[in-house]
This record gives C-alpha cells, structure tokens and sequence, in this order.
C-alpha cells in the first residue's frame, strides 16, 4: 500500500469529522447570516443579548462532534505499527511509522 491510497479508516474520518464540522461552521453560520435574525433589545445601557438564529449549543455540538472523531481516527493511527514489509498489521506497539 502507498502513502497515496486512502484506507476504509481515512474515508470514514475524513466524512464523519468533517461533515459535523463544515455543517456547524459554514451552513450554520450562513443559515445566521443570511436569516438576519433582529437584533436583541437592550437589557442594560451597552448590554445586549445574542439572538441567533440556530442555538450556539447546537453549532458547538457539531464541531466537537467532528473533533472528537478526528481525535478517535488520531489515536487509531498511532496505535497501529507498520509490519516489516512497511505495510500496515492491526495494531501494534504504537511506533511511528
């Protein structure tokens, strides 16, 4: 196998991490952008209250989600170890590669 050629493993990381993260960051925050939700009235003198559109926990959900997968893909990779051919054998002792 080459650097090149992606693994069943690198496909699902790349899809499941950067789906939530492109969802919570560039759709969502469009859907914001382009809702032009009104603006919050003052509470206070100089204090106003966020009124999004899309709640903020939601978007922090989706990005944490997409990092968390990243970070579980991350350790997968360094706990596996290249056999003596240079391939890739299950997992291994955690060398580097």
């Amino acid at each position: 196998m080459t650097d090149t050629e992606l693994t069943t493993a690198d496909r699902i990381a790349m899809l499941g991490g950067g789906i939530p993260i492109v969802l919570g960051v560039v759709v969502l925050g469009l859907i914001n952008t382009f809702a032009d939700a009104p603006p919050a009235p003052v509470v206070e003198e100089g204090t106003t209250v966020a009124t999004p559109l899309i709640p903020v926990e939601l978007r922090t959900g989706l990005v944490l989600l997409g990092l968390l997968v990243w970070l579980a893909y991350a350790g997968y990779k360094l706990g596996i170890a290249p056999g003596t051919g240079g391939a890739v054998e299950g997992t291994g002792t955690g060398q580097p590669r």
